[in-house]
């Protein structure tokens, strides 16, 4: 089941309740696991988080918990002194939140929403807070197996509710497949808000990742084979060790990135930005880097046979030991072009 709590007017932070139908805020993969099993972590503003709620009636989990079985607390921190407003997504009807409730470190309850008293404002001051969840449904309610998932969205009080939806483009089960289990095979993820996100080995083959912010994630040993990441921002990603192969990454921006001994063969990177990435031993065989900027980039030792790197700027980009495109290795002294 997947839930959530949206906010109205000045927002802070959205619990986000969507239906199957519907699209989902964006997290940036901070699960109830990642608060769980480290206690100094905290939601920021623009961060997006998930928990997931057990029955009201729960015995017991085998995953990490946050607060005790029937309710889950989730650290967040205010950065702005502002005054926000919280409100429960009036398109949940089922009861599954039976209460939430935001606290000082204290103790201190600041405001206490519920299906009948669904909104509240309150000011607040930069600080350390607490969101409490109390669950509202039993296991004899539970229409699908497994604990009711609920996204939260830490947002910049003064940004706008309807800035949210447009750049969540990921269907709802998507996001959750992603996030329970690290592989989403033709997915669509377009327009995702995945940065600093930590998918180590994930899964994404053939997926739509177009126009998503991948931005500092970590992507090692992910497979993104036939992946659609037009547009997308991969600044100082870590793609380690990562299968691409055949990739569309039109347009993307890889600035920073690191692509060590990648498989990059066959992919599309026309007019993308690889400014300082790194790509030594990366195999490119086959790849389009037309218009591509490679500005100050390390190929050292990467095998560019076949590539076509027509209208590419080298600049400063360390070629030594690498495959060039016609198969010649290039020698010592090859920084932005073959020799």
């Amino acid at each position: 089941m997947t839930f959530r709590i949206l906010l109205t007017g000045v927002m802070a932070l959205a619990l986000a309740a969507c239906s199957k139908s519907g699209n989902a805020d964006t997290p940036r993969a901070l699960t109830e696991y990642d608060f769980a099993e480290d206690p100094t972590l905290s939601l920021q503003p623009g961060q997006v988080g998930v928990t997931f709620l057990e029955p009201v009636d729960a015995s017991s989990t085998e995953e990490p918990d946050t607060d005790g079985l029937g309710q889950d607390g989730i650290p967040l921190r205010i950065t702005e002194a502002a005054t926000y407003t919280y409100g429960l997504d009036p398109a949940d009807t089922s009861g599954t939140i039976a209460k939430a409730e935001l606290r000082k470190p204290d103790g201190t309850v600041l405001f206490t929403l519920t299906p009948a008293s669904p909104s509240a404002s309150v000011t607040l001051v930069p600080g350390d807070y607490e969101l409490f969840l109390f669950s509202g449904y039993t296991k004899a309610q539970e229409t699908e197996p497994g604990d009711a998932t609920v996204f939260l969205s830490h947002a910049v009080p003064t940004t706008s509710l309807r800035t949210l939806a447009p750049t969540a483009k990921a269907k709802d089960a998507d996001l959750t497949q992603l996030l329970t289990i690290k592989v989403c095979l033709e997915c669509d993820l377009s327009g995702a808000n995945l940065e600093g996100a930590k998918l180590f080995k994930v899964g994404l083959s053939r997926s739509n990742l177009s126009g998503a912010n991948l931005s500092g994630a970590n992507l090692n040993q992910a497979n993104l084979t036939g992946a659609n990441l037009t547009g997308a921002n991969l600044t100082r990603a870590e793609l380690y060790m990562s299968y691409m192969n055949n990739a569309n990454l039109t347009g993307a921006t890889l600035d920073r990135a690191s692509l060590q001994s990648s498989y990059v063969a066959g992919a599309n990177l026309s007019s993308a930005s690889l400014v300082q990435a790194g790509l030594n031993y990366a195999i490119l065989k086959g790849a389009i880097l037309k218009s591509a900027n490679l500005t100050n980039a390390w190929l050292i030792g990467a095998d560019l046979s076949g590539a076509d790197l027509s209208g590419a700027n080298l600049t400063g980009a360390w070629l030594i030991g690498a495959t060039w495109t016609d198969g010649r290795v290039c020698a010592g002294g090859s920084i932005g072009v073959c020799k």
